[in-house]
């Protein structure tokens, strides 16, 4: 129990010293779409960071909202058959840096067939895939490019994305928190012990 209290804290200081900076999210390029009908893509506007569409056609519907900030990254999409077939795309596709080292948590979740895909990956070479439960956890680095990637491609799906930095306040009252259950939990056992 120690060692896994002691694990968890050294996690947590880690992601505090990283956030400690207040680092931000900025956005290199917007790939965010949603097609149908192999019809022309509809995109966000120019540093536009709310995207919300939906369209339906013959063969397809597709929808997504997505919002893209300095604290993070949301999003909802879905594809859907009309009469029959799926032709019909939303991708959520985004590539940003941090002014500084910053802690984060990825959750979420994909769903639908060889078309839904996921990942995270940075410029260095790692490349994390995702789904059909998206987690990950670590330290976004200054001077990397990554790459939030989430696409349904004619094939029906859904996906939901939350990529979180936690503000440094909030791990550092975690830490903090965490470094209290052991005094907890000794006294707890001397009350038994009573």
């Amino acid at each position: 129990m120690r060692r896994v209290v002691a694990a968890v804290v050294v996690v947590l200081s880690l992601g505090a010293v990283a956030g400690l900076a207040g680092a931000t999210l900025t956005l290199v390029s917007d790939s965010r779409l949603v097609s149908v009908d192999d019809g022309a893509p509809i995109r966000p506007g120019p540093g536009q960071s709310l995207f919300s569409e939906s369209l339906v056609g013959a063969q397809g519907a597709a929808s997504q909202q997505s919002v893209f900030g300095a604290a993070g990254i949301s999003g909802d999409g879905a594809t859907s058959p009309v009469a029959g077939s799926v032709v019909a795309q939303s991708i959520l596709d985004l590539r940003f840096t941090v002014d500084a080292p910053q802690f984060f948590v990825l959750s979420g979740g994909v769903s639908g067939g060889a078309g839904a895909t996921a990942f995270l990956a940075d410029s260095e070479g790692i490349f994390i895939a995702l789904g059909p439960d998206l987690a990950a956890t670590g330290v976004f680095k200054p001077g990397v490019q990554y790459t939030l990637f989430l696409g349904l491609m004619d094939d029906a799906g859904t996906f939901h994305v939350e990529l979180t930095v936690p503000e440094p306040r909030h791990a550092s009252l975690a830490l903090l928190a965490l470094s209290l259950l052991p005094a907890a939990a000794r006294a707890r056992r001397a009350r038994a012990a009573r």
